[in-house]
Formats: structure tokens, sequence, C-alpha cells
């Protein structure tokens, strides 16, 4: 079986132990709602971010100079930036700006609350933008996402833990099914913004194999952002691409387990990896 629930229901649920959140800290980065807007004045804020360019750093990104500003009208939305991604459709853009803290995925009344609380926020940030931010004065709510995007809820334990250093030092394994470049990105409760981390050690790091299979439990792997690893290297693993290269590995692993009537501990990663690349798969030179 693959569990691909994102929160390692079915896992937790046959026994695996897991990990909700940072262990040491006690922090679940917290849940999001995007939204989109439009009739965006492109031309304004293209020009006005380039003004604004030496100011742009991680979680201190677009309009951080403009909340700071009016700090009053801004309230108690516990973010320091309105991150925008522009559309393929002139005018209009997404924004990721919402958040919720002190929320736990995996339960029904945190999610309740947090879809209420994001629905909230994401008019006050509206309403903000238009009163404040240059290229938003005329700009119109387009539509708000379905569901609140999670983050982080839990880890498994697997055949193999993930850590941030070997993140950090751009470590490749012998068994790795996936390489990644992407940053360590912890929203956390410590400020309004988070820990970002760039592996510069390298060009990538490898994920593998064993961080799949869910230990102390037969014939069950498990992908998607609930792999097995600390919650600081599970940061820079949470996004789609990362878990849609976990989901074709789990998958063409399993397909080896049955055919072979192997566990899943014992598959071949040689031969899984070989099987990977003929499949348009990049591990790394």
């Amino acid at each position: 079986m693959i569990d691909c629930s994102g929160d390692a229901d079915v896992a937790y649920r046959a026994g695996v132990k897991c990990v909700l959140g940072n262990e040491e800290t006690g922090n679940i980065q917290p849940m999001s709602l995007f939204l989109r807007v439009g009739n965006v004045d492109t031309e304004a804020l293209t020009a006005h971010m380039a003004e604004h360019k030496d100011e742009i750093r991680p979680f201190f990104g677009p309009f951080s100079w403009t909340i700071k500003e009016h700090k009053d009208d801004w309230g108690d939305i516990p973010r320091a930036e309105i991150c925008v991604f522009k559309d393929i459709e002139e005018g209009i853009y997404h924004l990721n700006v919402t958040r919720i803290n002190n929320a736990d995925g995996t339960k029904t009344e945190d999610l309740t609350r947090g879809e209420i609380e994001c629905l909230q926020q994401a008019f006050k940030v509206h309403e903000f933008m238009k009163k404040h931010c240059v290229g938003f004065e005329n700009s119109v709510i387009v539509d708000i996402a379905d569901t609140m995007g999670i983050r982080e809820t839990r880890h498994i334990e697997g055949e193999y833990i993930l850590t941030g250093a070997e993140v950090a030092d751009c470590k490749l394994h012998d068994d790795d099914i996936a390489v990644m470049a992407t940053c360590m990105d912890t929203h956390n409760l410590e400020d309004e913004g988070g820990t970002f981390v760039p592996p510069t050690a390298g060009p990538y790091f490898g994920v593998p194999y064993p961080c799949l299979v869910a230990k102390g439990v037969d014939n069950l792997f498990v992908a998607g952002r609930s792999i097995s690893a600390e919650s600081m290297a599970a940061s820079a693993i949470r996004m789609m691409p990362s878990c849609m290269a976990f989901g074709e590995a789990a998958g063409t692993a399993a397909a080896m387990a049955i055919k072979e009537n192997i566990a899943p501990k014992n598959v071949n990663t040689d031969q899984l990896r070989e099987k990977l690349v003929n499949q348009g798969a990049y591990i790394g030179d």
C-alpha cells in the first residue's frame, strides 16, 4: 500500500511512529489560503518592486515595507509580506499571504477554524492592498482557493530519516530516488517571517529510497510531504514537484515488490533507480 494522504493517515493508524511538526520546538508550520485578484496595474507594480528590490528577501518580501508603514491597518494578520505571483492572464495575480498559526492539520476543529479565519484574512488583505499597495488600487478579488494549503503535519519514521544537516550540506546517497534544489523554508511562531536556509554546498541534495519505506510495518510506502524526514529537512521537500517525484518512486518500487514478492525494504535500489531514469526521472549526474 502507498499512503499519499499527505498526513500519513494510513501509516499512523497502522502503528508507524510519527512526529507531528517539529519535535524539538513544537512548531507546526501554519496553513495558508491563496486568493487571486484581477485588474492589477502590472506596469505600476513592476516599477514599484524594482524601486524596492533591495528590501525583498525571504519572509520579508513584497510589500513588507508597506505593512511596516501601515501596521495599524494590517492588524492581526501574522505575516510580514504579501507574496504575489503573476498569472498568465494579464492583470491577475495569485497572493500567498494568509496564515493560521497554532493549528494542527490532522484535527477537524483546527481545519474548520483555519478555513474561517483564512477567509476573513483574505478579505482584510485585499482591503489593505486596495488602500496601500501600488498597482492594486482598482483590483478585485477573482476567486479564493477552495481549501487551505497545509504545509506540515506528521512525519513518519521510515527506514531512513533525512536530516536538515544533509539538506544544507547537499548530501547525496547511493540510493537516492530524487534530487532537489529547494530551500529549507520554515514558517514558524518566532516572528512574522520564518527560517530560510538555501542549500548552497552543491547543486542539489538527494532523498534516499528508505525515506519512503515505513519502519515497523510490512508492505507500506509513504509518499508526499509526510515521508521520513526531520521537520527542517521536510520543509525543503514539501512542495508539489517533490511530492510528485516521491509518488513516482513509490509506485515504481511497489510494482517491483509485488512482481518479486518481496518487502518494500528489500527492493533493489540500483534497479529502481535505473527504472526511474528510463521513465524520465532525473536523479542526479
